[in-house]
């Protein structure tokens, strides 16, 4: 195949050349004879014709030289901005290395643009059927390709089960959030949107403190930095009448370190309102106290009184 290209592309025009070359020696061999002038007179236009020739034979090969690679730089050009639409006719691919390089582009590019509608498609139903279970055909991909559509289909798996879980814990009356372990908002359910008056879409990506509480630095109560110490081992905390003194309310729930849906690390939070709870433990705590000390008040009164009926 490369000797076959050598020939078309250099051997031949180079063939061309000499052999105008050696007709022109020949020509100006067979006119020796001739006097000086006439020699001059007969020799500079046929070396004139010979050059033209010469120049219009290397215009003829480069153009069919140049014209296969300005078409490859012109697809892959095409292919790097994005337009991955332009087609191809096979028939004018040259036989030669710059042709199997150029229908070797021209089938990655079928592949990227094969990917694409797949992705595209895959991304369009998961919006639409989040409850069906949603997989792409690898049978149309080979080799590494394969492994990524393989491992696209593992994250569509990730990502609807995810979505699920989500939409169980939207309809939670618990309070659910998850943060990255730099504070910063990843998911937050309806219940804990309604209650701090949050965006339940706008939140993303800002930090917890300043979205939720308006404030800018993290909760004195939060349990995060607690659990960073043992996050390897994913930690779990209960929590009971914590209380926040931005809305003025007793929190109490669990909060954990876990994995997410892109295999990241993150703080999950889950609570209860607890105000009503602790003002009922607080009354509760008060009338048992008060009944204490009403009792205390009644033996000591009881005591005091038989001490004096004693000593009568």
């Amino acid at each position: 195949m490369f000797w076959h290209s050598l020939k078309a592309k250099i051997l031949l025009p180079a063939i061309v050349v000499l052999t105008v070359l050696a007709v022109i020696i020949i020509a100006v061999s067979s006119f020796r004879f001739l006097e000086f002038k006439n020699y001059l007179t007969f020799v500079i236009p046929i070396g004139f014709l010979g050059l033209v020739c010469v120049a219009a034979v290397l215009t003829v090969f480069a153009t069919k030289i140049t014209n296969p690679i300005k078409r490859l730089a012109e697809l892959v050009v095409n292919a790097a901005n994005g337009n991955i639409d332009a087609d191809m006719d096979a028939a004018q691919v040259p036989k030669d290395e710059i042709g199997s390089l150029t229908l070797n582009v021209y089938t990655l590019i079928g592949v990227i643009r094969l990917m694409l509608s797949d992705l595209s498609r895959l991304t369009y139903n998961m919006n639409t059927n989040s409850g069906v279970r949603l997989q792409l055909d690898t049978s149309g991909y080979r080799g590494v390709y394969r492994e990524i559509i393989g491992s696209i289909n593992d994250l569509a798996d990730s990502v609807s089960t995810m979505k699920k879980v989500m939409a169980v814990m939207d309809v939670q009356a618990s309070m659910n959030m998850v943060v990255d372990l730099d504070y910063n908002l990843i998911y937050i359910n309806r219940s804990l949107a309604d209650t701090f008056q949050a965006g339940i879409e706008c939140y993303k990506g800002e930090k917890c403190y300043k979205a939720l509480r308006n404030v800018d630095s993290p909760c004195s109560f939060c349990l995060l930095p607690g659990l960073l110490a043992e996050k390897d081992s994913y930690p779990s905390r209960n929590f009971e009448f914590l209380y926040d003194d931005i809305r003025g309310m007793w929190i109490g729930g669990q909060a954990s370190i876990m994995r997410w849906i892109d295999g990241s690390m993150v703080y999950f939070q889950s609570f209860n309102d607890e105000t009503q709870k602790k003002r009922d433990q607080t009354a509760l705590q008060e009338a048992v106290q008060t009944a204490e000390t009403a009792s205390l008040a009644k033996s000591t009164f009881l005591a005091n009184m038989s001490h004096d009926s004693g000593r009568r």
